[in-house]
């Protein structure tokens, strides 16, 4: 039986840290699911245009083929994605009915703070372009990223997400 992770959150929320925490805390493969954006959402991002509903579907069939190949060759898997629309987890839930999902939240101003720091991926100005689209679900678990490794960790372990 594979375990599955899906992080996602607001962009700057620090998902891929958390990732990449459990990672080096367990036996969990980390997979920044942003390695597979597409070129067509590469190009909306650099313009500050929002994805269209058949860009988010591709890559979602993208994802689903990739992570279908990770559980093919590691047991714990952990994704990041910052997978706005709730209709996109709904999609994963039904596929992947054992996976956790995870919000990643952080404080507003240290979000901002890490996208002006960005030198690739979504912009601060991106971000805030779509932020309001972003669809939480009360229903998840959350970790809020407003520290460090050793906080996260005991936020992973009190979750029961790792062991």
């Amino acid at each position: 039986m594979n375990n599955l992770i899906f992080l996602y959150g607001l962009a700057g929320a620090g998902k891929n840290f958390v990732g990449q925490v459990i990672a080096e805390h367990s036996h969990y493969y980390f997979w920044d699911a942003d390695l597979i954006l597409t070129h067509e959402m590469l190009i909306a991002i650099k313009h500050h245009e929002l994805f269209s509903k058949e860009m988010r579907d591709k890559y979602l069939n993208l994802m689903i083929k990739k992570i279908n190949v990770l559980l093919y060759n590691h047991a714990n898997i952990v994704v990041s994605q910052a997978l706005y629309r709730q209709e996109q987890r709904l999609t994963l839930k039904s596929l992947y009915p054992t996976g956790k999902f995870v919000e990643v939240a952080a404080r507003h101003s240290l979000i901002r703070q890490r996208l002006r720091c960005r030198v690739v991926g979504a912009s601060y100005q991106y971000a805030k372009l779509i932020q309001p689209y972003f669809q939480s679900d009360k229903n998840d678990m959350v970790i809020v990223n407003n520290s460090n490794a050793s906080e996260i960790l005991l936020q992973v372990k009190k979750l029961k997400l790792i062991c």
